[in-house]
């Protein structure tokens, strides 16, 4: 689902919420202030599962194609229900596993490569190079990919990219032989220590 994108010059700044405007709303005029109209994780499965088998399934596997995690999918699919009404916090919680199965799912049908099941750690997380942007860019936003390569910044990234494994690959230190398990011990004995002790 493409969303509608206004031009900069066209976004009022000002256009936003005054704080504590959400204090002074009338009580239940959001969706998800009222009842929700699912109250069991396994209506809500059941509801969801064709739908997203169905006319979703190749956004989800373009997505998951791209690198998104199928955890993240599924939070993101839970939240839009809660948001819209459909289900109340505990029924998303627990209907998350079964999201991420039938997500999971939907990326071995297309066949995903090296599909990413779950988060990882903040450790692990390392910065995109500019071929993954230019990747996910051009599956996400091709306009904004046809723009750059039309204005011939997609080889100014290309060749950031080959100058950064350059820079990587100089870095590197070189390779020592051997281990620290063959650093001599010192040349002292143990009598020059108990000579120092009787001192």
């Amino acid at each position: 689902m493409a969303l509608s994108q206004k031009p900069q010059e066209f976004i009022d700044p000002f256009a936003r919420a005054i704080p504590g405007q959400s204090l002074t709303d009338t009580p239940g005029s959001r969706p998800y202030e009222k009842p929700p109209s699912i109250s069991s994780p396994e209506e809500f499965l059941d509801i969801m599962e064709p739908t997203l088998k169905g006319e979703a399934s190749q956004q989800i596997a373009d997505i998951l194609d791209v690198g998104v995690s199928c955890e993240t999918i599924a939070h993101g699919i839970c939240m839009k229900s809660f948001t819209e009404g459909m289900i109340s916090p505990d029924v998303a919680e627990l209907s998350k596993p079964g999201i991420f199965m039938i997500v999971a799912q939907i990326g071995d049908d297309h066949e995903v490569e090296d599909m990413t099941l779950f988060n990882g750690s903040e450790d692990e997380a390392k910065p995109m190079n500019p071929e993954q942007k230019l990747a996910m860019m051009q599956k996400m936003a091709p306009h904004k990919y046809q723009k750059l390569e039309e204005s011939g910044r997609q080889d100014e990234m290309e060749l950031e990219s080959m100058m950064e494994q350059e820079n990587a690959e100089e870095e590197m230190p070189p390779e020592q032989d051997g281990s620290f398990m063959d650093i001599s011990a010192p040349e002292e004995s143990y009598e020059e220590f108990e000579e120092m002790e009787e001192m």
